[in-house]
């Protein structure tokens, strides 16, 4: 990923994560589409990246999400922040499948 924008901080409380996070939003190297990476805000120890890079890229404007084991609750938390809008689309890597959602900062 490559270096990007920090976001105002938010809380997020998900399964694994009940913290203010700073989100920073990169970008994947392979195909440029944005990356969601979470921080916790006092420390800047890392929490989560929110995002997964497919070979079946998002729509413009749009990331993958991953809400699968440590990022369990994370997409939803994401959402109710204001932070992205689930499109309804999904696509299946192995035994999990990414949501797409619309980019909102």
């Amino acid at each position: 990923m490559t270096d990007g924008t920090e976001v105002k901080p938010i809380h997020i409380k998900a399964k694994y994560v009940n913290t203010d996070v700073a989100l920073l939003v990169k970008h994947y190297v392979a195909d440029e589409s944005p990356a969601i990476v979470g921080y916790e805000h006092e420390t800047g120890a890392p929490l989560f990246t929110a995002t997964v890079c497919l070979p079946d890229p998002p729509a413009e404007g749009c990331v993958w999400l991953k809400g699968w084991s440590e990022n369990e609750g994370i997409p939803e938390a994401l959402v109710e922040a204001g932070v992205v809008r689930l499109t309804g689309r999904k696509c299946y890597t192995g035994y999990c499948e990414a949501i797409e959602a619309r980019l909102l900062i």
